[in-house]
């Protein structure tokens, strides 16, 4: 894109309503976004039964990432499976920047967490924050940044 086209871009968005077409500001800089992709095996499973305590670490992780929370996180608890352990827990929290999102299996120690963005954010506060809210044992931690790697004006879709 020439740099004419671009300059166009930032000013269009620059007027376009702020909390809803957020990401379009970043889109630019940084394509259309990043997405953490976390995988946690932790020493203790009992954090990954309790709402509320998924509820605070999803309130640290905007807090200090400076999400714009939209719709206030919603959690699901399944079932236990056997009647000895406790059943996982599904959340998700939207925000304008994009989403918020935890899948814990108790019966495990496991949990799967993601973050995907349209403003850039550092992963490591996150891995921080998740070091912090849980006693993990191991990490494994991914980003894919985010944008169909093509010309948008040749594209026949």
């Amino acid at each position: 894109m020439i740099f004419f086209e671009k300059f166009a871009l930032i000013i269009s968005y620059y007027f376009l309503d702020e909390k809803i077409n957020l990401c379009f500001k970043y889109k630019i800089e940084m394509g259309y976004g990043k997405h953490l992709l976390v995988e946690v095996i932790v020493k203790d499973s009992a954090p990954l039964t309790k709402i509320s305590h998924l509820r605070k670490f999803f309130a640290e992780i905007v807090k200090q990432l400076h999400f714009t929370v939209i719709a206030k996180p919603f959690f699901y608890k399944f079932p236990s499976k056997d009647g000895y352990y406790e059943g996982g827990i599904t959340g998700f929290c939207i925000v304008g920047e994009s989403h918020i999102a935890i899948h814990t299996w108790p019966e495990a120690n496991y949990f799967a967490f993601d973050i995907f963005s349209c403003r850039n954010f550092d992963e490591k506060v996150a891995l921080r924050i998740i070091k912090n809210n849980f006693l993990t044992k191991h990490i494994y931690s991914e980003i894919i940044e985010r944008g169909i790697k093509i010309n948008f004006h040749d594209a026949h879709i």
